[in-house]
């Protein structure tokens, strides 16, 4: 009874390890097939430069990147321009992604400018207005 317990362990565990190969080779190979006017978008977003960061999000307003929904996150929580907050923030809703949904209404309340909460709130209430 313990072998053959034992044997299911193990097979389960080379099946998790070669699942997790398996995706980590796509996800790689996912990342180097971006398009160079994708990668630069990426890089935009984390540029010193305030006006290179709120470029690269107007952008990503009008184009669709799942790589982008993480460091539009980021920007809409910690830049320093509330205006990149803003920006970052209506990008992040323009993607669709259910993960960038939950950061807006999360950021809703939190963010130090009332200009900012209230424009995260309007976009919360576009959100709810799309699921229903």
């Amino acid at each position: 009874m313990k072998r053959s317990a034992f044997l299911s362990f193990l097979l389960l565990s080379l099946f998790a390890v070669a699942l997790t190969a398996f995706a980590s080779v796509n996800t790689n190979e996912a990342a180097s097939q971006l398009s160079e006017k994708d990668q630069n978008l990426l890089k935009d977003l984390q540029d010193p430069e305030l006006s290179t960061r709120t470029k690269a999000a107007k952008a990503l307003c009008k184009h669709c990147l799942p790589q982008a929904v993480d460091p539009l996150i980021e920007m809409m929580k910690n830049d320093d321009s509330y205006q990149a907050r803003i920006l970052a923030a209506m990008a992040l809703y323009e993607q669709g992604d259910a993960k960038g949904f939950q950061a807006i209404k999360e950021q809703a309340d939190k963010d130090p400018r009332q200009t900012v909460r209230t424009t995260l709130r309007g976009l919360c209430q576009k959100i709810d207005q799309s699921a229903s």
